[in-house]
């Protein structure tokens, strides 16, 4: 359980080895490949198979743009193939394709064959046409719609729209108008003219549907008024016959488009079935492609041979070079472990237990190769904290059922599998720590059967002191913890000085006024020699911090005044610790909250017949909510508590992933 041993890994080859060794190592999935140039340039890093040939060392220029254009471009055709095609697919989708995505599995003669029978641009033009005539179609079917929807109030005009035409002495209009004012526009009309024909052609609720017939003298009078009262004049362009004979053909164009949407889609779900695996097979064969590109431009070359430089895991040597050597003799390949100056990539080594909450260790940041790897030291307190949080055992329970399903239904792979293992560990801790704290669905621990009165430890409702006490005592411990894990890696680093000053001082100090904190601020009873001695000892260990924290500083005066303020970081210590208290609040409000949704169930089965329904309705949603809210909650605030109050005692980081050059397949995998 800590960080992977490092060795600087160096290759040295003839140019025709190149594409072999590429090919060995993205199959090996060992090395971290870097930049060779910026290592051998000026520096006698690596031995040339030709130690007679002196010829300038450049950078390899192997990926052009053009050869990087190409493969781009065949990989955005082939992510949009994939992307179509999956609407007409079989294969999962959803939470299940989230948590564990399927893969083909397929032989490397089976991959090979696919390669050199299948032409992506033909696929591509393929699903583009089909997509373009299928959009065609649904404009197609918009535009008849929108159509039919304007001339359905118009049903019973029983003449051709072709008619409407103007004479030399009259002119037409079709009127849209709102109800409630036809009776006054027909009386303004007839004061200002006699000379027209106003014919109701249909009418619903609010709207009334008009043909207008009049002179063309007074033409202009009339649409003023009508533009005065809101109406809206219709025409029907492009449109011969009567409005149910138009409406009747629509109809008929619109069988006809969902006729050829189905050719059309059957031809999409033909295409799936028999090109979407190619394109996912080709697609991960270019993104390989690209890849092994991307790291061959690493390399460094001269005319006839080519450098390598990266990092190996010290443990996977043996097989590296085993599988090199298969390749060439003539291949120099060099090993070196690290320089103290040197950060090597971060390869993290932990049990199966441990390995899932390095997901929590990574959103920190990762830490640098000279120091402990946290993810161990804070796990026992992450899900002790989490299940403090929520202090439920029957939502652990849910909380572990859930997590069990996941992995044993859906089999998540990757950051997913690491969150379900998180949750389910920590339902583990709710379980216990609910049961300890008489937590089961927020019901009251009188009514609990006798069995889990027994093993109540400690009830937070009753007792909020004890728990904050215990709260706090955990706090107290983690510190500790943090500080003793920064003096072992000081030790582990030869930095003895550092340790004992810096370490064991202000934990000899933190510890003596533990006495006063407790009697003080919680009011606790002490051991009168234990108070004795830590009032005692506290102003020593306090004037030997004055003297040794500020032993970095160049002046006496500096050194007597950085110790000084040294002091100051007692309140910070002392406010981490309150920081602790958030598990007393988060415990409490879950319990609370649960409490509640109980107490209004119960009020609503006084309701009659239906009463129970809504009590059913309301402990399930109430409690599922619960589950939600507080689950986000406890791992926040617990993730919170470690990187602010445990990792600031130790932990450095800056360092970076350990990312060896493998296959890193998307939708394949080789049998």
């Amino acid at each position: 359980m800590a960080i992977s041993q490092m060795k600087k890994f160096q290759l040295s080859g003839y140019g025709p080895l190149k594409e072999r060794v590429i090919e060995t190592l993205i199959d090996l999935g060992c090395v971290h490949i870097s930049d060779a140039l910026e290592e051998l340039v000026g520096a006698d890093l690596c031995v040339c198979p030709d130690k007679q040939k002196t010829e300038s060392i450049v950078s390899n220029t192997a990926f052009s743009g053009i050869q990087k254009s190409n493969l781009e471009k065949s990989l955005s055709q082939l992510e949009y193939v994939i992307n179509f095609t999956a609407n007409y697919s079989s294969r999962a989708k959803g939470l299940s394709a989230l948590l564990s995505p399927e893969k083909l599995t397929l032989s490397i003669k089976e991959v090979e064959k696919i390669r050199q029978e299948t032409d992506i641009s033909q696929i591509y033009s393929q699903c583009l046409e089909l997509e373009n005539r299928m959009v065609g179609l649904q404009l197609e079917r918009s535009k008849k719609q929108d159509l039919l929807v304007e001339l359905s109030p118009w049903q019973n005009f029983d003449a051709a729209l072709q008619d409407l035409q103007d004479t030399r002495m009259t002119t037409n209009q079709l009127i849209i108008a709102k109800k409630e004012l036809l009776p006054q526009i027909k009386e303004e009309l007839r004061n200002s003219t006699t000379s027209f024909e106003l014919q109701i052609i249909n009418e619903t609720r609010n709207t009334v549907y008009l043909f207008l017939l009049m002179l063309r003298d007074d033409a202009s009078q009339i649409l003023a008024i009508l533009n005065h009262h809101g109406c809206k004049a219709i025409r029907f362009e492009d449109i011969v016959d009567r409005p149910s004979e138009v409406t009747r053909q629509i109809q008929i164009e619109l069988s006809v488009i969902d006729g050829e949407e189905l050719k059309i889609k059957k031809a999409c779900f033909d295409l799936t079935n028999n090109e979407r695996n190619k394109a996912l097979v080709l697609h991960d064969l270019v993104l390989e492609n690209i890849q092994k590109r991307h790291v061959e431009a690493k390399f460094a070359h001269t005319k006839q041979v080519f450098f390598i430089n990266g990092w190996i895991r010290a443990r996977d040597e043996m097989v590296i070079r085993r599988e090199l050597d298969e390749i060439s003799p003539e291949l120099e390949i060099t090993t070196i472990l690290p320089k103290k100056d040197e950060q090597p990539p971060i390869a993290l080594e932990n049990n199966s237990c441990v390995s899932p909450f390095e997901f929590v260790t990574t959103l920190y940041g990762r830490p640098n190769y000279h120091e402990f790897d946290p993810t161990p030291f804070f796990v026992p307190f992450f899900v002790i904290f989490f299940g403090c949080c929520i202090t439920d055992a029957g939502y652990g329970m849910i909380l572990t059922a859930i997590s069990l399903f996941l992995l044993k239904r859906f089999k998540p792979t990757g950051g997913g599998a690491s969150l379900v293992k998180i949750i389910m560990w920590s339902g583990i801790s709710t379980i216990v720590i609910g049961a300890l704290t008489g937590g089961w669905f927020g019901i009251e621990i009188a009514v609990l059967p006798q069995l889990l009165q027994k093993i109540v430890v400690i009830n937070p409702i009753e007792n909020p002191l004890n728990m904050l006490k215990l709260a706090l005592g955990l706090g107290i411990i983690q510190i500790f913890t943090g500080i003793i894990i920064k003096a072992c890696n000081n030790i582990r680093n030869k930095r003895f000085i550092d340790a004992l000053l810096d370490q064991a001082l202000w934990l000899t100090l933190l510890v003596l006024l533990l006495p006063m904190g407790y009697s003080f601020i919680l009011g606790g009873k002490v051991c009168p020699e234990i108070a004795a001695a830590a009032s005692k000892g506290a102003p020593i260990a306090a004037i030997a911090l004055v003297l040794t924290q500020g032993r970095a500083n160049k002046s006496i005066f500096g050194k007597l005044f950085g110790g000084v303020i040294s002091l100051y970081n007692v309140v910070g210590y002392f406010g981490d610790t309150l920081s602790y208290a958030r598990l007393l609040a988060l415990g409490l409000a879950t319990s609370a909250i649960a409490m509640i949704i109980n107490g209004v169930a119960k009020m609503t089965t006084e309701i009659p017949y239906l009463g129970y329904v809504f009590a059913g309705l309301i402990l399930i949603g109430g409690h599922t909510f619960n589950i939600v809210i507080n689950t986000l909650g406890g791992f926040v605030h617990s993730s919170r508590l470690q990187f602010l109050e445990y990792f600031s005692k130790f932990f450095e980081g800056g360092g970076k992933e350990f990312q060896p050059f493998e296959r890193r397949n998307k939708y394949i995998d080789y049998c």
